[in-house]
């Protein structure tokens, strides 16, 4: 993959936030620093980044957001505002052996969980 001027600005954004942005929001940004840059451009770019592992993708009902953080950790979906929230903790291992042990013949290096309910603001 080359790491093109467009493509590194679009990744250097996308990891400096905490929220979770669209491909929209992302666009947003960037054109600031790059006025020319065209909307299918960070469409093609995100797929690209998100397929050489630089960045996570997070599908909800209503939208496809990203992640530049690459740590491990899981998210959780609100159902009616649609806020997401990085959820900082580890599956137990008895779970991923569960699901090795329910799947024969897998090797799993790792996992992503997505929880979905209500947030606080939305519960309360």
């Amino acid at each position: 993959m080359k790491m093109t001027s467009q493509r590194q600005e679009i990744l250097n954004y996308v990891k400096s936030v905490k929220c979770h942005p669209t491909a929209e929001n992302v666009y947003t940004e960037v054109r600031k620093k790059l006025s020319r840059i065209s909307l299918g451009t960070v469409y093609r770019n995100l797929e690209v980044l998100r397929k050489n592992g630089l960045i996570l993708e997070i599908n909800t009902a209503e939208k496809t957001h990203f992640d530049g953080d690459l740590t491990e950790h899981h998210h959780f979906i609100c159902n009616r505002c649609g806020k997401i929230m990085d959820l900082m903790v580890r599956l137990p291992q008895k779970f991923i052996g569960n699901v090795k042990g329910s799947y024969k013949g897998l090797e799993i290096d790792n996992a992503v969980v997505n929880f979905n309910g209500l947030c606080e603001k939305c519960a309360g």
